[in-house]
């Protein structure tokens, strides 16, 4: 069903007259080593599509992603601890929702990639690595914890997952790369977008941590040092990033925030005012 709906869809957009687009892949849909329940379904769409006259596509092939990790955020908080139906040396390939966004959007807008496969990747780590990182930046020691498959597919059931769904992740675990193969394919997420995708650690300070412990994170705060044009800009840019505080100054703070900051949750202080320092972690300097 996955199968048909996706290669149904490429089909209309064909005869609607598209001429290229991006396809959503698993990295385990390679055809010379397809595995699993998600390789053969994605692998299937990418075999369709790929095969269709008139039109060109570039596959955008994804591991687990770590918006997953939400779903541990309970039990680090109670327990200190995440369960995962894997052993703890076991290192898995990881990428962030947002980062297979960008790489999407760059496959279906440029014509280049066509007839290319890209693999997103975002990091290569164990669950003992990812409780490290937890440990150094909580401040206590958390663990992983080895669940059985059983109490997986009740956790996956409780989330609203399909028994197929449940089959498919349980085999995800057991099909993993070797530190050769992502040599060979950790550069793909740059070439594809022209950036450098989030790492495990970078999701965790924008997201985990401070769901897991929001009294001890604190958000920088961030100074700009003037609101012209560049500093406009480097103040949307730090908005649009999120985690910090923005603050800057002006002569006429209630003007600004009534024109070019409306909306915008930025602190205006009077120029020449002390208090705009107080308490700043970071600063923008951009001479007037």
């Amino acid at each position: 069903m996955r199968a048909k709906v996706a290669i149904d869809f490429v089909q209309k957009a064909k005869d609607s007259g598209a001429k290229h687009g991006a396809v959503m892949s698993v990295v385990v849909a390679d055809v010379e080593n397809r595995r699993g329940l998600f390789g053969a379904q994605f692998g299937a769409i990418e075999d369709a599509v790929g095969a269709m006259d008139g039109i060109t596509s570039c596959n955008v092939r994804a591991p687990f992603f770590m918006d997953n990790m939400w779903g541990d955020v309970d039990s680090i908080k109670s327990q200190n601890t995440f369960y995962a139906p894997v052993d703890s040396d076991v290192k898995q390939l990881s990428v962030a929702v947002s980062d297979v966004g960008s790489a999407l959007a760059s496959a279906a807008l440029n014509t280049s990639h066509g007839g290319k496969s890209y693999y997103v990747i975002g990091d290569y780590a164990s669950k003992a690595d990812i409780a490290a990182l937890y440990s150094k930046k909580l401040g206590r020691k958390v663990t992983h914890t080895r669940a059985s498959e059983e109490a997986a597919t009740a956790a996956m059931k409780g989330f609203g997952f399909e028994q197929w769904q449940v089959d498919g992740i349980l085999q995800l675990n057991t099909h993993n790369e070797t530190s050769e193969w992502l040599s060979q394919y950790a550069g793909d997420f740059q070439k594809l977008t022209g950036k450098s995708p989030i790492t495990l650690s970078q999701y965790l300070d924008m997201a985990l941590i401070p769901a897991i412990s929001p009294n001890e994170f604190v958000k920088p705060v961030v100074v700009v040092q003037n609101c012209g044009n560049a500093g406009l800009a480097a103040i949307k840019a730090l908005l649009a990033k999120g985690g910090c505080m923005v603050r800057t100054a002006s002569r006429n703070p209630d003007k600004l925030k009534a024109t070019k900051l409306e909306g915008l949750d930025v602190e205006v202080f009077k120029t020449g005012d002390d208090a705009l320092f107080k308490g700043i972690d970071r600063f923008v300097c951009i001479a007037p």
